[in-house]
């Protein structure tokens, strides 16, 4: 059995919060992503997003400042990127059509998230990359 990788992935972290973000880019760096970001706002997501042909998986927190990042999801759903939502919002609280996205409760250690997304990263790889 192989281990999961993350080794040449593109993930973007959508996230607010300073020290999670850099926490997060450094472990997932560190397991041989490049990190896209992180975008610390809705508008710097969506520039990133368009910016970049092709990305990997995402790890997003719903909230950033007063903003929701639910314009920045539609546009990753769009191109098949697996998502992973990294937030301290209850499953009641996000819009129903999102429910399918794995939601990890924060907080959550690093590790874990890039081993929860290189498995979605497996489960989800298509033909295009």
């Amino acid at each position: 059995m192989c281990k999961l990788s993350l080794k040449d992935r593109i993930i973007i972290v959508v996230e607010d919060e300073y020290y999670l973000a850099q926490d997060l880019t450094f472990e997932l760096v560190g397991e041989g992503a490049t990190v896209i970001g992180p975008a610390a706002s809705v508008e710097q997501a969506l520039h990133l997003i368009e910016a970049t042909p092709h990305i990997d998986g995402a790890v997003v927190d719903i909230r950033l400042g007063q903003e929701t990042v639910f314009a920045a999801v539609d546009q990753l759903r769009t191109r098949g990127v697996p998502i992973l939502f990294a937030t301290g919002y209850e499953r009641v609280a996000i819009p129903e059509k999102y429910w399918d996205i794995l939601r990890c409760q924060k907080p959550v250690g690093s590790s874990v998230v890039g081993r929860i997304l290189a498995t979605r990263i497996e489960a989800g790889q298509t033909s295009q990359h």
